[in-house]
């Protein structure tokens, strides 16, 4: 299962189909794309439900979660995390692995990380995340 990064508020599954097709054919393995809900207009936590309700839905097709794996990029990597997560404190099982690149974890931006490599981040602005975002839809 494969969460596509965009701030939580753009980016469809659609514009990482490339993605999904190089993970497919490195891997050897099935990629899913996540289509997760969008925010503002769909607030916290419908993206994490929708994370939640595929995993689930795999599992009710017989998929065993050591065959599963949730990866994602920044924001995606952050729904890779909080499905994780959600999964383990309701005991449900676990997927075999997780792969999390550039994981947006840190909504405080405390790091220096964060402010050092904006520049280089040309597909979000952070006045996208620290503005209504951050107000409508932080838990």
């Amino acid at each position: 299962m494969n969460f596509h990064g965009g701030g939580w508020v753009l980016g469809l599954y659609n514009n990482h189909r490339w993605k999904a097709a190089h993970l497919a054919k490195a891997t050897g393995c099935r990629v899913l794309m996540v289509d997760y809900r969008l925010a503002p207009e769909n607030p916290f936590p419908a993206a994490l439900e929708d994370c939640l309700a595929v995993y689930r839905g795999l599992l009710k097709d017989g998929i065993s979660p050591q065959h599963i794996v949730l990866a994602g990029d920044s924001a995606g990597a952050n729904l890779t995390l909080a499905t994780a997560l959600s999964l383990r404190d309701s005991g449900e099982p676990l997927p075999a692995a997780l792969v999390c690149i550039s994981p947006m974890t840190d909504l405080a931006c405390k790091g220096v990380t964060f402010w050092t490599k904006m520049i280089r981040f040309f597909l979000l602005n952070w006045r996208m995340v620290s503005g209504n975002i951050m107000r409508e839809t932080h838990p």
